[in-house]
Formats: C-alpha cells, structure tokens, sequence
C-alpha cells in the first residue's frame, strides 16, 4: 500500500479494522472518510483540524485558490 500523499495524514493515521476511519493522533478521535474506500476523502481530516486544532491546521500548506491561475483564452482563427 502507497503512503498517502495529503499533508493532513501527517496529523492522522488509518484505523487497522476500518480503512474508511482515521484516527487523529493529537486527540484520538475517529474522524470518518467516507461511506467505502472508493469514496474515502481527505476533507473529513481537513474540517476536523481546523475546528478542534487550530494551531496544527495553521501549520498545513495553503492549497492555491482556483483563481490564482490566469485563464487563457483560447481562440481559433
């Protein structure tokens, strides 16, 4: 199995009996990742962070706003 790749799992690690879990390691909480391991998302992690640990999520990369790249327009002639 790959290591995950979010930031957020830095903060997080899988429960053994339940992929679709993570366990936060600053308060143990089980925060849910989905419904199954096809829909399992990282957001779950990111909102729980940033509610009940502030100062670690202020640590975390900022992710770049879908406007901070020029659109290019294309046009054919």
């Amino acid at each position: 199995m790959a290591r995950p790749s979010s930031p957020f799992w830095n903060f997080f690690v899988k429960d053994p009996d339940n992929e679709s879990i993570a366990v936060c390691k600053i308060c143990a909480k089980h925060v849910s990742r989905g419904r199954t391991v096809a829909t399992d998302s990282t957001s779950p992690l990111g909102k729980h962070l940033e509610a009940k640990h502030p100062a670690e999520f202020a640590t975390l990369p900022k992710k770049p706003s879908k406007d901070a790249t020029p659109k290019v327009r294309m046009t054919s002639y």
